[in-house]
């Protein structure tokens, strides 16, 4: 995917301030109904921590997921273009969590069905039974084994271009979240051991949002996205990491 030409032609770039891309979901974004406000976000508070020396380029999408954010196109757009010294990858919650049906089927099927209030019943059944349909009829926008692939390659792609990686794994759903979706929690379990795993392969730091989330209140009520405490941990943690890797 890089050539050694491409590599040196951003490589040649240079800048006042180092660049610290975000590659991530709706969890690095403001939240709709204003339970995360933009100067609550982590990258916003990354930004806070670190000073005027960094420039903090959030590239999060919501539903991002990693199938797509490994799309060459979107590895240029999101990354190469701004030749960063860090490359922060936040995704896996929009791959693993349990759906009722898949992306396509969801989009072009259901999203179809009129008119509205039809579609809206169709969906409040499903959604009554949605312990059984995901416990029996198991689906993830991104399988465990294309999620392993597609990390593998994106850090694969991180260190060609020579940028320092650092991963944040996924961190715990609410118990609520895990009794409505079977096996929801085992879900994150399995795909953060992938995460980890390939964060091993590529020597890249890992911040272990998991273990925060198991101590302390981290997320919303929907068990899913950051709340302010979250996402303040996060960015300490985050610039932890990043202050430890200059001075070495």
């Amino acid at each position: 995917m890089l050539t050694k030409e491409t590599i040196q032609k951003y490589s040649d770039f240079s800048s006042k301030k180092e660049i610290i891309v975000i590659l991530s979901d709706s969890l690095s974004m403001p939240r709709p109904d204003e339970s995360l406000l933009y100067e609550e976000t982590y990258p916003y508070l990354l930004q806070q921590e670190l000073g005027n020396r960094f420039e903090i380029i959030n590239r999060g999408k919501r539903t991002n997921t990693i199938q797509e954010q490994i799309f060459d196109q979107y590895v240029y757009d999101d990354m190469i273009f701004f030749y960063p010294k860090y490359v922060v990858i936040q995704l896996g919650i929009v791959d693993c969590a349990p759906r009722l049906f898949s992306r396509r089927f969801g989009k072009y099927v259901i999203g179809n069905i009129k008119p509205l209030f039809l579609k809206e019943f169709v969906i409040g059944q499903l959604s009554k039974r949605r312990i059984f349909f995901t416990k029996h009829f198991p689906r993830q926008y991104v399988p465990l084994s294309k999620f392993s692939y597609g990390y593998d390659y994106l850090l694969s792609a991180v260190k060609e271009f020579g940028s320092t990686p650092i991963v944040v794994n996924i961190a715990r759903t609410s118990p609520e979240n895990d009794r409505r979706s079977y096996g929801f929690i085992q879900h994150i379990n399995n795909y953060n051991d992938a995460i980890g795993k390939a964060a091993q392969r590529h020597n890249a730091q890992v911040i272990d949002m998991y273990k925060v989330s198991e101590t302390n209140d981290v997320l919303l009520d929907d068990g899913i996205h950051y709340n302010k405490l979250g996402s303040k941990l996060l960015a300490q943690e985050l610039a932890v990491a990043i202050k430890r890797n200059q001075s070495l």
